[in-house]
């Protein structure tokens, strides 16, 4: 065998080694006791907007010194489409309107659309996750009053692991939820 051909031999054989592997974690939807009703029928939640490092497979921490950090676990699905698919599923919970994550799934459009861009969601050093941004909430399938509103969702964290981030992270879902629903409700 010549070097050339060990030496992609090896490089095939170490591949797998460094691809991200480990446990994969979900943001389990926590359940919420609101309850409202909404001035709308239909709502289909706009894929989740969350910035480089939460959309990436690995759970990301801030460290002591501000860098953003992976500490080992992995997301079992793509952030963005668990955030959306957890957010779809908490609206359609709390208001009882059918709600349904993009694209929208029946024949008749929606009432509304709802577009959610995080601009933070992070587990900080300080031992708590944020999440920040901005909500829009539009008329799709008839007139509607279109709104914007801001969130800053602060959650203690239970620890650094990526268990306590998830179940953080799942937290902060449903309290966003909870506000766009109490919006939904608001017209």
């Amino acid at each position: 065998m010549t070097p050339l051909r060990a030496l992609a031999l090896a490089l095939v054989l170490l591949l797998p080694a460094c691809s991200a592997t480990g446990p994969g974690y979900q943001m389990e939807p926590v359940t919420s006791d609101l309850r409202v009703r909404p001035a709308v029928r239909s709502v289909v939640v706009r894929t989740v907007s969350l910035p480089a490092y939460a959309a990436a497979d690995e759970i990301a921490l801030q460290s002591a010194t501000g860098a953003i950090e992976t500490p080992g676990g992995l997301w079992a699905d793509t952030p963005e489409r668990a955030a959306t698919l957890v957010i779809a599923r908490h609206l359609a919970e709390i208001t009882s309107a059918t709600v349904a994550a993009e694209p929208w799934p029946l024949d008749a459009l929606p009432d509304v659309s709802v577009d959610i861009r995080a601009e933070r969601l992070l587990a900080g050093a300080d031992g708590v996750l944020r999440l920040s941004g901005m909500y829009y909430i539009s008329g799709e399938g008839r007139p509607f009053d279109n709104s914007a509103g801001r969130f800053d969702i602060p959650v203690p964290l239970e620890g650094a692991t990526p268990g306590a981030i998830a179940a953080a992270q799942a937290n902060a879902l449903r309290q966003l939820s909870e506000t766009i629903a109490r919006a939904l409700a608001a017209r």
